[in-house]
């Protein structure tokens, strides 16, 4: 079954433009680089963290210091849907800790949101 990001993508732009690599828990920590953030900047067009919309999508580094490795889609300024590990797709408020570790967000190239 397809990541929940490679569905939007399909949906929004068609076929995805890379296949993932495999996925490990640990994927982040064993190779210390900004592997996620790295395969977005190749496909997405980033926007400041401070100016982020919906359908956007968003980064964030659990502690400071480590690589992001959390993404999340924006359904407001103010709102997200996301999932990890032993929760299901929900969607929530981006509080100030979301907020402080946000480290990137992107859009979608060429799709328009008309509600913009």
């Amino acid at each position: 079954m397809p990541r929940p990001g490679a569905r939007v993508w399909r949906a929004c732009l068609g076929e995805e433009p890379e296949a993932p690599p495999p996925y490990a828990p640990d994927w982040a920590e064993a190779g210390g680089d900004e592997t996620l953030a790295a395969a977005a900047l190749r496909h997405l067009v980033p926007v400041p963290c401070d100016a982020f919309d919906r359908g956007d999508v968003l980064l964030f580094r659990w502690r400071d210091g480590c690589v992001a490795k959390h993404a999340a889609i924006a359904s407001s300024a103010t709102t997200m849907i996301h999932a990890h590990d032993g929760a299901a797709v929900c969607e929530v408020a981006i509080t100030p800790w979301w907020r402080r570790r946000l480290a990137y967000a992107f859009t979608f190239p060429g799709v328009a949101d008309p509600l913009r």
